[in-house]
């Protein structure tokens, strides 16, 4: 990320392993709206920190304990925690206007954990 400023670094638990296949093979809205709730609590942590420099690039790195999920089968989890961050008030929105790059890595790790950074 040459000539870029890491303004937010959040390291977590991942709140639930769910793959985007999972989503799309008919989970019920109900379910996906109790995924969003769990993904948003564990952002309320982090509310203290406001982005205040946008628009901003968002790379997110998940690290898997055992069967790490391919990169864009992370894509849901992805967007549950930057919806939690526009919810609890880290992002303004997650608009074009205000977040205009995400990445997903993924890599095999001691615990399954998603390192959150956002760059300016």
């Amino acid at each position: 990320m040459k000539n870029m400023e890491l303004l937010l670094s959040i390291k977590l638990d991942n709140p639930e392993k769910i793959s985007t296949n999972r989503m799309y093979s008919g989970m019920h809205w109900t379910k996906r709206n109790a995924i969003k709730d769990v993904y948003h609590y564990a952002m309320l942590s982090f509310r203290k920190h406001k982005i205040t420099e946008y628009p901003v690039t968002i790379k997110y790195t998940f690290t898997w304990k055992s069967k790490a999920l391919d990169s864009l089968n992370c894509a849901f989890s992805a967007k549950m925690c930057e919806d939690g961050l526009r919810a609890c008030g880290v992002l303004v929105d997650d608009n074009p206007k205000y977040v205009v790059e995400s990445s997903l890595r993924t890599i095999p790790g001691p615990s399954d954990t998603i390192q959150i950074d956002i760059y300016k």
